[in-house]
This record gives structure tokens, C-alpha cells and sequence, in this order.
């Protein structure tokens, strides 16, 4: 599924006793000299994971309706400190946290941010082990990104006081328009670590923060991540995409410019509200408001006047209010766009109309 563009990076680092190792995977379709920028997704997964997980996010991503857009994906440098712990201990103890986030706030991300097309919203994810470091980096610093996904944290084995930091401190005003998903793994000991978290979320969290729990115990433990990351993204970015499109009926194109003019506050960037517009004029049609719906098309078409599908929207609804002048002009440029883009399937389609509709 995935056609990730895979880029290993090698940087000196101020902060660690050794250069910075981590990889870089940029979506299909991404090129650096456009104008199209991309959230990143900056994750700890390493090994087998990290090919499951790019996978998972083109393909959560690869049509517009997704659960999320496109993103970058980078993996967060492993920090060596020195210290008799296991490996695999060393995560999850948060002894390397405050250096790694150090590394992240003043060498990773603003490398990233320079050398790739970014948008201002950044996600950080960890799963068991690694999904203690979201918490603590949004217990510590907040504001290093918008958007926290911990899954199946590994609580039991923390080191740092990291739960002593979810008090008071979340009324913060730097909680404002941040998310975090946190889920419930199966190991029975992190269980009253992880009420605890929910407790200081429900008692302190500021209103403008955004959260949610998922208790993942009677899952699978391989299964936890693949399940979790889905759900996450698809909360997190579930706004994209407004369900209930009777909200828009009385307000209409209106109603949804200012909708996406209020998540742009939450994004950093604005984004695109064109699906939305395309089931506001199905609402539209489907309500008998030919006028409306074929306003709403045109400027769906501004928008995007290269796509030939929406052009065929636009004539469609043209025929169904009866401005059959309009709707043969609007077929003949949809025609003429497909040749050129030698799209067969849509040639047939709009040569086919034309011809049974005589126009």
C-alpha cells in the first residue's frame, strides 16, 4: 500500500554524547518544490513496528475521507544515557526523556520543519514501553506538539514521577486546543497508574483540552497499537469532516467556511473544506435546492478546477435544475480536462452522457 519515500539522518548533536540516527518517510505523492505541506507524525516505534505503522497510516490516508491526512512520519532518535538499567527499561523509565525532548525541541524538529514541507502540527506516539515518553513530554512540555497518542503505556515501569505531573498544571491555558488519546493495555499492574491519569484528566483538564480513554484489556497485546493508532487518528482528526451535515442546512456555505475558519485555530493551517462542500450540495439536492447546491459546485470547482470529477458534480446538478446549456458547457470542459489527463474511464463516462442526453 504504502510508496513512503524512506530518507535515513545522521545530525551532530549539543545535547546527546552521540549524533542523532533517525528516519524520515515522506506520503506518496509528496515533492519538495510544491506548495502542498503535511502534518508530521513523530513516533517512537523502531524495528517490525515502524514498517507496520507507515502502512497503516497511507493507507488511514490515501483518499480524502481517511481518518487523517497525509502526514510525514519521523522517528524520534533513541537517547543513550549511562545507566545499569535493561534496555528495554530504559524508555519506559524516563530517564532519557527530559534529553531526548531537549534533542526534539532545539535539533530534530527544527530540522524537519526546514528541510521538509510541514504544516504546524506535529503528533507524538508511543506504544507500551515508548508510550510513556507522549505523557511525559506532555506533562513537561505541552506545547512541543498538538497532538498526544499513547497507547498501552507501560506506567508501572516509570522512574520519573511522570504521574505526579498530571495535577493542577493541566488548567493551563497551554492545554488549549491540545489532544491526547490514552489507552489501557492488558498488563493487569498499570490498571490503578492508569485511573489515576483518567482521574487527574477528568479533575483538572482544561475545557479546551481535548482527550480520551480507551481500555484495551481484553485485546490482543499485538493488536493494541494497529487498534489504538486507528482510533486516535480517527478522534483526533474526526473534525475534518463534519457527520452531521444538517447542522449546515439553515447556514449553508456559510455555515461551513466558518467551521473550518475555526479549526484552522486548532490546526495552525487551514484546511480544506472541500468534502464538506460536496455533501452540503448532496444535502442540498437531495432537498430540492438546485440553485444552492449548483452555487456550492461552483465554488468547489474554483477551488479545485483541474479535478474532473467534481466538474461532472457540477453538470449533474446543472441537468437536474434544467440548465441543459450550462450542463453541456460544464461536460465539454470535464471533457476536455480528461483528455488531456488521457483519463479513459472518464472520457467514457462524460462522452456517454453527452451522447444519451443528446446535448
Amino acid at each position: 500500500m504504502a510508496k513512503n519515500i524512506e530518507k535515513s539522518m545522521v545530525l551532530a548533536s549539543k545535547f546527546a554524547s552521540h549524533d542523532l540516527k533517525f528516519k524520515v518517510y515522506l506520503p506518496d505523492g509528496y515533492k519538495g518544490d510544491s506548495d502542498e505541506r503535511y502534518p508530521v507524525f513523530y513516533t517512537t516505534a523502531g524495528g517490525s513496528r515502524i514498517n507496520v505503522l507507515k502502512e497503516q497510516l497511507a493507507w488511514l490516508s490515501h483518499v480524502g475521507f481517511g481518518a487523517l491526512p497525509k502526514v510525514i512520519i519521523v522517528t524520534v532518535p533513541y537517547i543513550e544515557v549511562e545507566t545499569d538499567m535493561e534496555p528495554k527499561y530504559i524508555s519506559a523509565s524516563g530517564i532519557n526523556s527530559d534529553l531526548t525532548i531537549e534533542v526534539l525541541n532545539h535539533e530534530v524538529m527544527p530540522y524537519i520543519n526546514k528541510n521538509f514541507q510541514t504544516h504546524p502540527f506535529n503528533i507524538l506516539e508511543g506504544f507500551s514501553s515508548s508510550g510513556n515518553f507522549p505523557l511525559y513530554v506532555l506533562a513537561a512540555k505541552p506545547e512541543l506538539f498538538n497532538a498526544y497518542i499513547s497507547v498501552s503505556p507501560a506506567l508501572v515501569l516509570d522512574k520519573s514521577g511522570l504521574l505526579a505531573k498530571f495535577d493542577k498544571r493541566l488548567t493551563s491555558d497551554i492545554y488549549k486546543n491540545k489532544s491526547l488519546y490514552l489507552s489501557l493495555g492488558s498488563f493487569t499492574n498499570n490498571a490503578p497508574l492508569f485511573e489515576g491519569v483518567e482521574k487527574a484528566l477528568n479533575y483538572y483538564a482544561n475545557n479546551e483540552f481535548n482527550w480520551h480513554t480507551e481500555d484495551f484489556r481484553t485485546d490482543n497485546y499485538m493488536t493494541q497499537p494497529m487498534i489504538g493508532v486507528s482510533l486516535a487518528v480517527q478522534r483526533l482528526f474526526s473534525d475534518r469532516n463534519p457527520k452531521d451535515m444538517a447542522q449546515f442546512k439553515t447556514s449553508g456555505v456559510k455555515g461551513i467556511l466558518a467551521y473550518y475558519n475555526k479549526l484552522k485555530v486548532k490546526y495552525g493551517y487551514a484546511l480544506s473544506s472541500t468534502n464538506a462542500l460536496m455533501d452540503l450540495s448532496y444535502m442540498q439536492i437531495e432537498g430540492d435546492q438546485y440553485d444552492e447546491a449548483i452555487k456550492t459546485l461552483e465554488l468547489v470547482v474554483n477551488q479545485s478546477p483541474e479535478n474532473t470529477y467534481y466538474l461532472t458534480r457540477l453538470a449533474s446538478a446543472q441537468l437536474e435544475a434544467k440548465q441543459n446549456k450550462a450542463a453541456k458547457k460544464t461536460y465539454n470542459k470535464a471533457l476536455i480536462l480528461a483528455k488531456a489527463k488521457g483519463d479513459e474511464e472518464s472520457i467514457q463516462f462524460i462522452q456517454n452522457k453527452l451522447k444519451v442526453l443528446k446535448l
